[in-house]
């Protein structure tokens, strides 16, 4: 499997499955996903479900929802004011549902 770095800029933009679980239906998905990008430029769940996919250790686990709740604050930080609400309410969903969600999607094995 490729790095993150390595894959084209096309791959990256178009990994995973958008925000939610599988086995939400995908027109849910891309509604919430659509509605999500409005709000978070540099957090990319793209890059997240990578992350799960590449898998590891459950220190893998906590280290990429790490990342990637430090990348949505700093997506709210720079949010205009009237939208910083919402999207510090996202923020915090976000990484609360891959915490407590998320273990059944990540790979728990060791990709060296």
């Amino acid at each position: 499997m490729k790095k993150w770095k390595d894959l084209t800029p096309y791959e990256q933009q178009t990994y995973g499955n958008g925000i939610g679980p599988a086995w939400w239906p995908p027109w849910f998905r891309n509604l919430i996903t659509g509605f999500c990008s409005r709000f978070f430029l540099e957090a990319s769940w793209q890059r997240h479900d990578h992350g799960y996919q590449w898998g590891g250790t459950e220190i893998d686990r906590i280290n990429a929802d790490g990342r990637f709740l430090i990348a949505m604050r700093r997506d709210v930080s720079r949010a205009r004011w009237y939208l910083k609400p919402i999207a510090w309410v996202l923020c915090y969903s976000f990484y609360i549902a891959v915490r407590f969600g998320g273990c059944k999607s990540f790979n728990f094995y060791n990709n060296d």
